[in-house]
């Protein structure tokens, strides 16, 4: 009886070798059991790419940690803060050199990220030795704005190396992202909040704050007479702190300040001066 071998698929792609006649297949990070003789023609055609793996051990294989299964990724169109245009470069004819020069940024609105990915094609081997051509499923793949999705890592990939070829002035329309923490700010959070929470994670010091706005306070103040309008100006305004933030809390490179964090600096915050002194003007302007 030929001894079998369990072979563990360390790459994102499918992996195919013939033997004897017959089409053999391991999919994406995956293992998949064949006779000795199979895997020794998966070592020969792809070696460094797959692996052994132990028959008596198989709820524990040795792989690399850093080779994920899934990704996660957002859709990065629709930034508030991002500008209207971008840094490209184009050949010179006249002075035989590269010059660079502004484009429309066509990501600075929000729009959804749908591509289709085609599908795997291969030849499969029949039985009787005749050949078909086979093609696996086409996957339509859809991130909505504002949005992360978790992928499974070849289509990750597939669809992170088009937004890389699509990249223009460091914009593009994806990145590799994490899941969404399950503290973070919502609709329900004050204004103030928002702009401080966005204030940790992005570390802008509070003299800075009016570049994104005015406070909650300082609508309050303005719009003392009309409560409505304080409500829709604050609301709007929410929902531009709320974009910012999704793209604070999508790009892995920041971090993200923990509650216990935000509790202690909305202290501190609130025993800034000037800070005091917005609240003051607002109590003022409404026993007035």
């Amino acid at each position: 009886m030929a001894q079998l071998v369990t072979l563990r698929n360390n790459t994102e792609n499918f992996l195919h070798v013939i033997h004897n006649g017959q089409r053999e297949s391991l999919p994406p990070f995956s293992e998949e059991i064949f006779r000795e003789d199979v895997a020794k023609a998966f070592f020969a055609e792809h070696k460094g790419r797959v692996e052994y793996m132990d028959l008596d051990n198989l709820s524990a294989p040795v792989v690399d940690p850093n080779i994920p299964k899934t990704v996660w990724v957002a859709n990065v169109t629709g930034n508030p803060d991002a500008p209207d245009t971008v840094a490209d470069k184009r050949f010179n004819q006249l002075r035989k050199d590269y010059e660079e020069y502004q484009v429309t940024n066509k990501h600075k609105k929000p729009k959804p990220v749908e591509m289709n990915m085609k599908g795997d094609e291969f030849v499969e081997t029949l039985q009787d030795g005749s050949t078909r051509s086979v093609r696996t499923s086409d996957k339509n793949i859809l991130i909505p704005e504002y949005r992360v999705i978790e992928l499974p890592a070849n289509q990750a990939g597939w669809l992170l190396n088009r937004a890389r070829q699509d990249s223009k002035g460091g914009y593009t329309f994806a990145i590799r992202s994490r899941p969404m923490p399950e503290w973070r700010p919502n609709r329900n959070w004050s204004l103030y909040d928002m702009r401080l929470y966005y204030g940790l994670a992005k570390d802008v010091k509070w003299d800075d704050y009016e570049r994104y706005g005015r406070s909650e306070a300082q609508y309050k103040a303005q719009f003392s007479s009309n409560p409505d309008e304080v409500e829709l100006t604050i609301n709007r305004q929410k929902l531009l702190y709320l974009k910012r933030i999704f793209f604070v809390l999508a790009d892995p490179t920041n971090v993200l300040p923990i509650k216990e964090e935000f509790e202690t600096a909305k202290k501190l915050k609130l025993s800034d001066k000037k800070a005091v002194k917005e609240i003051k003007a607002v109590e003022e302007a409404f026993a007035g």
